[in-house]
């Protein structure tokens, strides 16, 4: 063989191509493997290359903590983002401008462990209360209203008349004219003592049955004035610069009991019938009101907060002892002793609501005379001390009823109307 004959070797350049297209080849695959995976990722979770993507568990709670100024300002949720709880509402101690909170939203138990799970949101608005009903629950007492219907608060039942004819004459407390006056109701009728645009309280008659003993704040605090039952003839008794009030007269009408705070704190005093010769009966630093005869004159029983509370006493007028009624810490008020016999009648909240009750002069045989939701008060007896006439709130303003004295019973509705009745004292 020749040397001519030899293989020719390869050039260069061709081994430079090749080593460039095995580059490209290389690079193309790790592309498509790259997109490949990509797309396959975004496919899985779209928002896998969201730098703020939204919380995958869907118990996660935005913060919302505002107080807004107005109703347009309140934070709004897509349908997918919208907090949710399962918790029970309770209220936060934050108040708005009206003082009203909403109930702030407790996460449900499955994201109680993840942090910012609490939205509280406080809003403006206002507070309605309850409805209040007037004139507690209805009483088991059987009453002929006028007209057939019972009178409540607001109603024009008539009140020329009284409910049920009425033996001897009775004085009650009405601000029927606007004031509180007073009016005398005997029989089927009624006629007005004293009505002058000031507030009179606690009108009796005297034993004789000719004149009316009263306080009036006509002078500008309370004073004990007398007048005629015709509204004529009237008489000042006290005239000071202290308030002079509940006046009551003596069994045989010659003199007056009444409370005073001339010392600073309200005593019993005692004057004769004509205003004159007035001399303090009790000396407690604190309040003592509401004095009553015994029959026979010669004691006095009153209401003190001497202990508290109020509370019924008996004194001697001859000895000035002292004997506390009743030994309860509840308020015992308004008593009014018998013309027949050594009993009192008073009202109480001893048994939680204002009651009315007896009791011997000596605290024995206390006994509950009415049981209804509302409040009965200010007890006055028969002339003949068979009856009870009392003041009531339960048909919703005051009414003056009368029951049998010793048992509760027989109680029916004596004035109504739609104005208050109150204070009744039964005369002869």
């Amino acid at each position: 063989m020749s040397e001519n004959s030899s293989p020719r070797p390869r050039s260069s350049s061709w081994r430079y191509g090749s080593v460039a297209l095995n580059i490209f080849t290389l690079c193309c695959c790790v592309s498509t493997v790259w997109l490949g995976g990509y797309y396959a990722l975004l496919l899985v979770n779209p928002y896998s290359l969201n730098p703020f993507p939204p919380p995958s568990d869907p118990t996660q709670i935005v913060i919302a903590t505002i107080t807004p100024t107005s109703i347009f300002d309140f934070p709004s949720f897509t349908p997918s983002l919208a907090p949710t709880s399962t918790g029970t509402p309770t209220l936060p101690p934050a108040t708005s401008t009206r003082g009203v909170t909403l109930a702030s939203v407790s996460p449900s138990p499955a994201a109680s462990s993840l942090p910012l799970q609490t939205a509280t949101i406080t809003r403006t608005g206002s507070v309605v209360p309850s409805p209040t009903r007037q004139g507690g629950a209805t009483s088991s007492i059987t009453s002929t209203p006028v007209g057939g219907a019972t009178a409540t608060k607001g109603t024009a039942a008539p009140t020329s008349a009284p409910n049920t004819s009425i033996s001897g004459r009775m004085l009650f407390i009405s601000n029927r004219n606007g004031a509180d006056g007073i009016f005398l109701a005997s029989g089927t009728t009624i006629q007005t003592v004293v009505s002058d645009g000031f507030k009179n309280q606690k009108a009796m008659l005297s034993p004789d049955g000719k004149k009316v003993l009263y306080a009036s704040n006509k002078d500008g605090d309370d004073e004990i004035d007398t007048v005629d039952l015709d509204g004529g003839n009237a008489k000042a008794l006290t005239a000071n610069t202290k308030s002079d009030v509940e006046a009551v007269w003596s069994p045989d009408g010659k003199q007056i009991a009444y409370a005073t705070n001339t010392s600073g704190t309200y005593d019993v005093w005692i004057m004769n019938a004509d205003g004159t010769g007035g001399s303090q009966i009790t000396f407690s630093p604190k309040d003592d009101r509401a004095p009553t005869w015994s029959n026979d004159g010669k004691k006095l029983a009153f209401q003190t907060n001497r202990d508290g509370t109020w509370q019924i006493y008996v004194i001697d007028l001859a000895s000035k002892v002292e004997t506390r009624l009743i030994n309860n810490s509840a308020n015992t008020q308004n008593p009014n002793w018998s013309p027949t016999k050594n009993v009192i009648a008073y009202d109480s909240d001893q048994d939680g609501n204002v009651e009315l009750y007896v009791i011997n002069s000596d605290g024995a045989g206390e006994q509950r005379l009415t049981n209804n939701a509302a409040v009965d008060s200010n007890p006055w007896w028969s002339s003949d001390g068979a009856k009870v006439a009392f003041q009531s709130s339960r048909n919703g303003n005051l009414d003056i009823f009368m029951m049998d004295a010793f048992s509760g019973a027989n109680a029916i509705l004596l004035l109504t109307g739609s104005t208050d009745e109150k204070m009744p004292s039964w005369g002869k």
